[in-house]
């Protein structure tokens, strides 16, 4: 029964990490596609203007060109005060160079979404397998009470909790705690999801 019950958990498991997978895959998919547009249109084929030397634009190209070798919050915090600069500098919103430096600072913003997105997801699954695998070890005690009398310590069979009123709040514990985490994994995923099913050009995307 222990070995059915263990392989049902983990069928579960698999099972919705399958199902979340799918849309931050998408998500991963559709930062890179926008990512490699805008590396495209504003880094290679838009050519350099005699102002390009500014410190904020030598920042903004630096980071959208290395991104990769920086952590998520070294990355936005050196984005944040880039793009804060350009703000204070640029009194025309609407001129083309400052459009083409908010679509680099956007671009970067996704980037780190992805990156919180998927080290979140990652930490919610793990807490989720954990707290699976500890529901079993406190099914299995509620199903074999007194050999669970016995390994415990002998000072809490005078003063701890009655057993089976140990156990039961030890699973609805963890059973509350699942599904917090449960509901947080699924709005997480809608709002990828939502996010992948957006119908806009590259031209209108995160300005």
């Amino acid at each position: 029964m222990k070995m059915i019950f263990k392989y049902v958990i983990m069928c579960a498991l698999f099972s919705s990490a399958y199902v979340t997978a799918k849309p931050f895959l998408e998500f991963k998919q559709a930062v890179a596609r926008y990512t490699n547009y805008i590396e495209h249109h504003y880094l290679t084929v838009v050519s350099r203007n005699s102002d390009d030397n500014i410190a904020y634009k030598k920042e903004l190209r630096y980071l959208f060109k290395n991104y990769g070798r920086f952590s998520v919050n070294a990355l936005l915090s050196r984005l944040r005060s880039a793009h804060q600069e350009m703000v204070k500098q640029e009194i025309n919103k609407e001129s083309e160079t400052y459009q083409r430096y908010e679509q680099i600072s956007s671009a970067l913003l996704l980037v780190c979404s992805l990156i919180f997105f998927n080290e979140l997801r990652s930490q919610i699954l793990s807490a989720l397998s954990e707290i699976d695998l500890l529901l079993m070890y406190w099914h299995y005690q509620y199903t074999h009470q007194i050999s669970y009398f016995f390994s415990k310590s002998p000072l809490k069979w005078i003063m701890g909790k009655k057993q089976e009123q140990e156990i039961i709040r030890n699973i609805l514990n963890l059973e509350h705690k699942q599904k917090e985490l449960c509901i947080l994994l699924g709005s997480l995923t809608e709002h990828v999801h939502l996010f992948n099913e957006v119908n806009t050009t590259h031209a209108d995307c995160y300005t």
